[in-house]
């Protein structure tokens, strides 16, 4: 997700732009312009807003380093913690699923989810 979409669900949870700027600490104006992503958040808002919304802040910081961060390599390194949090999730998800499925259940969930984020290949070992 992009920072502007924690942000939203962290003005949905809160019911303002004005009431999160406020639980984050921040200025109003410096607030939009995060949400603009003209900026970034500071650390300590990034944390703020995850507790708030029941995210990663690993995930919340990474998105907001990606809107201000310039050098490719940089970019690249926050991309890999976004992706690696995101295939940790889906392994999670596919755990848990598959643990309440038969296993034709189970083969038609995997090849819906594995279409749905173009991912090319999952192997599955039974036992």
């Amino acid at each position: 997700m992009k920072l502007n979409d924690y942000i939203q669900i962290g003005i949905n949870t809160t019911g303002s732009g004005a009431e999160l700027s406020r639980r984050l600490d921040m200025l109003y104006n410096n607030f939009c312009d995060a949400k603009a992503e003209k900026r970034g958040l500071p650390s300590h808002a990034c944390v703020k807003l995850a507790e708030i919304i029941n995210a990663d802040p690993l995930e919340v910081i990474a998105a907001s380093e990606m809107v201000t961060e310039k050098k490719p390599e940089r970019q690249a390194l926050w991309r890999r913690v976004l992706e690696h949090r995101h295939a940790a999730a889906m392994t999670f998800c596919f755990a848990l699923v598959t643990g309440f499925l038969t296993s034709e259940e189970t083969s038609l969930f995997i090849t819906s989810s594995l279409q749905a984020e173009k991912i090319h290949s999952f192997y599955i070992m039974s036992n």
